[in-house]
């Protein structure tokens, strides 16, 4: 019996520790992050950016704040690429963030590539446009809302005794009723995008070959800050696809995951 109330005690205790650890490695993180933001305010760009990047290191925040303040620092040391990949990886996690969607769009005016995107029809452009507003999980509690609201209306609709709120439950069920289905096809559609696999081009300048070979053809060079598709990777070599729909592989050193 004492053995095993030994044993919980430290249990416990093991899990006290655990938790105060993580607890100072947050409250760490946190002052870290002050201090870049003050070294970014001061105009050290480089000691902000260290900063930043030691805080992801760690593995203790993940924030668009943070990706979106790194963006800012690499963009001041005129490394592009990086910048435009953090603030696409702030942008993965609030879309409908206006701050990093117009800096964004800057940092991508100093991409050198003239690659024309594939344009797709207006109603396409329309639906990609509301479904960056907002991220999957909160589309996904639009569906639900919406889904029970409609449950709701036809229960009133078939129980209640009263023709006029018989008529309003039958209305509010058949109004909320496709709406939730609208609402989850957005959710589904943006957690397909979120795991779809793109990738910014960091190296300076880099060649897109024709087979997963450094010596074979090169079929286009592509330049930092470049957003592709990522597709396969083979070896040191990485198949993506460009915004106009060409595909090619790249040195998987030249390209980092978004």
């Amino acid at each position: 019996m004492k053995r095993t109330n030994r044993l919980i005690i430290n249990a416990l205790f093991s899990i006290f520790c655990l938790l105060n650890i993580e607890k100072l490695a947050a409250a760490d993180a946190q002052q870290v992050f002050v201090n870049a933001n003050q070294a970014y305010e001061l105009g050290n760009y480089r000691l902000a950016a260290d900063g930043y990047e030691s805080i992801l290191k760690g593995g203790n925040v993940f924030s668009k704040e943070l990706f979106f303040n790194l963006g800012n620092a690499y963009f001041r040391l005129n490394q592009i690429g990086l910048s435009i990949l953090n603030y696409e990886r702030a942008l993965r996690l609030d879309p409908s963030d206006k701050d990093i969607q117009q800096n964004l769009i800057v940092a991508r005016t100093k991409v050198s590539d003239d690659i024309e995107p594939i344009t797709n029809v207006f109603f396409i452009r329309w639906w990609q446009s509301i479904r960056n507003f907002f991220p999957a999980d909160t589309w996904a509690i639009f569906g639900l809302f919406f889904i029970w609201l409609s449950a709701a209306g036809f229960t009133l609709w078939l129980l209640d005794k009263e023709r006029q709120r018989k008529k309003y439950g039958f209305i509010i069920g058949l109004s909320a009723l496709p709406l939730s289905i609208v609402f989850f096809l957005l959710a589904q559609n943006s957690a397909t995008v979120m795991k779809t696999p793109f990738g910014v081009v960091l190296n300076h300048e880099t060649t897109l070959k024709n087979a997963p070979d450094p010596n074979a053809a090169t079929v286009n060079t592509l330049h930092e800050g470049l957003k592709v598709e990522i597709l396969d990777k083979i070896g040191s070599m990485t198949k993506v696809k460009l915004p106009n729909g060409e595909d090619g592989w790249l040195p998987t050193a030249d390209v980092e995951q978004i």
